[in-house]
C-alpha cells in the first residue's frame, strides 16, 4: 500500500488568550490575506482534554511554522508553554519562531526559546511583520495564490464584543489615510560649479545629487540665492516621471528610477515644512514621525483643534496621560498610483518636561492608552492635525518647494465606500477622555 505523506503548511500561533488575541488577530489576517495557512486559537480551545489533543495533532501533524508570540503573559501561562513544549519536541530547525510584542527580557524567555532568533514587533508590528516575511520567503514557506475567505470569516466571527459580531452587513463611507496632492509643473536639473564641495544640508529646497549635478523642485531664481551652477534646465514633471528613467537633452544627463526620485524629494519637503511648522522629531525604526511639542500640564493650554468641517466636536492633539504628555504624531510617505496622494501614518509619543521619554516607557504607555483609542479616535486626531496644519479656512496645505511654488496637498483624505460596516466599541466606563 502507497503512503502518502501529509505535506505540512499551518503556521501556528500560540498566544496568551485573550490578552494578546488583539495581536494575534492582526498577525493571523494579514498572513492569511497573503495566502498563508494559519491556525490561532482566539476561543480558549484549550481549556479541556479533547480541545488540547486536536491542538497537540495540528502541532504534530500539521504544523510548518510555530509562532510563539512573547509577552509578559504567554511566558507564564500553562497553556501556551504546554504549546510551546509540545513544538520544541518536534527538533526541526527553525521550527520555533518567537515574535516579541512588548518588553519581555531575554533572561525571562522560556528555556525553548533562548537561543532563537526573536523577532521584535513591540516597537512596530508593521516592520515586525516585514521582518516575518522575510523569514518566510528566505525558507520557502509555502503560500496559496488564492484567499481562502472561509479563514477570513472564521478570524472575524473569534472576536467580539457585547455577544455582537464587530462586522456587519451595511453600507458604509471610510476615511483612509491618503490625502492627494497637486505638484507644481515643472522639475529641474542643476550643472553644478563646485560639485566636490556642495553639502546638501545646506540647500534648504529639496534636492538630489545625480552625478556632477543636482535635481530640485526649486526654482532657479531660488537656487540661485543659495547655490552657484552653471547652467540648468528644465522638464514637465510629467514627462519626467512618464517612464522608469529620462534623459535631459542639453547635459546628457541620465536619471534612474525617476518616480523615486521625486518622491524622495517629496518625502525630504514634507519633513522641513513639519519642522518649520514648530513640530519636533520623534526617531522611529524606519524614519521619523512629527509631534507638536508641549511642556505644560495645563489641560486648557493643549493643542485643539474645531473638526465642524467633519460635524464633531474639537479634539486635542495632545494631553496628559497620568505623569506624561502624550502627543500625536505623523509621517507622511508620497505615492503616485493609484493616485497621487501622501500616505500618513500615524503614532502618539510621550515626554517629560518636554524630553521624550526613553524606548521602554515609550512602549508600554503607547500600549496602554493606544488600546483605549478605538477607530474614530485615531481618525478624528487624523483629521484634526491635517487641519492644525492648514491654514483657517482654507483645505489645501501649501508645502513650499522653493519661494514661488508649492505643492498643493489636501487637508481632507480620500474616501471609500464599503458594503461592510464595522461596530465601533463603546468607551468603557471609567475610561478617560484625554488618554
Amino acid at each position: 500500500m502507497e503512503i502518502i505523506s501529509k505535506i505540512k503548511r499551518t503556521i501556528f500561533i500560540s498566544h496568551s488568550t485573550p490578552e494578546d488575541n488583539l495581536f494575534s488577530l492582526w498577525l493571523a489576517s494579514r498572513l492569511s490575506v497573503l495566502g498563508y495557512s494559519v491556525w490561532v486559537d482566539l476561543k480558549n480551545l484549550g481549556g479541556g482534554e479533547d480541545s488540547w489533543g486536536k491542538i497537540e495533532k495540528i502541532i504534530k501533524e500539521e504544523t510548518l511554522k510555530f509562532i510563539f508570540v512573547v509577552s509578559n503573559l504567554s511566558i507564564k501561562k500553562q497553556g501556551t508553554l504546554k504549546e510551546l513544549a509540545v513544538a520544541d519536541r518536534q527538533r526541526i530547525d527553525n521550527f520555533i519562531i518567537p515574535v516579541k510584542i512588548d518588553n519581555v527580557p531575554p533572561s525571562e524567555f522560556p528555556a525553548e526559546i533562548v537561543r532563537k532568533n526573536c523577532l521584535n514587533f513591540s516597537d512596530s508590528w508593521r516592520d515586525g511583520f516585514v521582518e516575518l516575511l522575510d523569514t518566510f520567503e528566505k525558507e520557502n514557506v509555502p503560500k496559496s495564490a488564492t484567499v481562502d475567505q472561509s479563514v477570513i470569516s472564521s478570524l472575524e466571527a473569534s472576536l467580539n464584543f457585547n455577544n455582537n459580531r464587530l462586522i456587519k452587513n451595511k453600507h458604509e463611507t471610510y476615511h483612509s489615510n491618503w490625502f492627494e496632492f497637486k505638484l507644481p509643473n515643472d522639475i529641474y536639473v542643476y550643472k553644478i560649479e563646485n560639485p566636490d564641495n556642495l553639502n546638501l544640508d545646506n540647500i534648504p529646497y529639496p534636492s538630489k545629487f545625480e552625478n556632477d549635478s543636482i535635481v530640485s523642485l526649486a526654482c532657479p531664481e531660488c537656487v540661485r540665492d543659495v547655490l552657484g551652477f552653471s547652467g540648468f534646465e528644465t522638464v514637465e514633471i510629467s514627462k519626467f516621471i512618464e517612464n522608469k528613467e529620462y534623459r535631459f537633452s542639453e547635459t546628457n544627463l541620465l536619471v534612474k528610477e525617476t518616480s523615486n526620485k521625486v518622491i524622495e524629494l517629496l518625502n525630504q519637503q514634507f519633513g522641513m515644512f513639519l519642522i518649520s511648522k514648530g513640530l519636533a522629531k520623534y526617531q522611529l525604526a524606519n524614519g521619523e514621525s512629527f509631534y507638536i511639542p508641549w511642556k505644560s500640564s495645563d489641560e486648557l493650554s493643549y493643542p485643539k483643534v474645531n473638526l465642524k468641517k467633519y460635524g464633531r466636536r474639537s479634539i486635542q492633539l495632545a494631553g496628559k496621560n497620568l505623569d506624561l504628555n502624550w502627543h500625536f504624531a505623523i509621517e507622511g510617505n508620497a505615492f503616485f498610483h493609484p493616485t497621487s496622494a501622501f500616505g500618513i501614518n500615524y503614532h502618539v509619543a510621550f515626554t517629560n518636561d518636554g524630553f521624550l521619554v526613553e524606548k521602554t516607557k515609550q512602549h508600554s504607555r503607547r500600549r496602554r492608552v493606544g488600546s483605549t483609542w478605538y477607530n474614530k479616535k485615531w481618525r478624528d486626531l487624523l483629521l484634526g492635525f491635517m487641519l492644525w496644519l492648514s491654514d483657517e479656512g482654507s483645505e489645501i496645505i501649501k508645502i513650499p518647494v522653493c519661494k514661488h511654488f508649492f505643492v498643493e496637498l489636501n487637508n481632507a483624505p480620500v474616501m471609500f465606500k464599503s458594503y461592510v460596516g464595522y461596530i465601533e466599541p463603546e468607551k468603557k466606563s471609567g475610561q478617560d477622555e484625554n488618554e
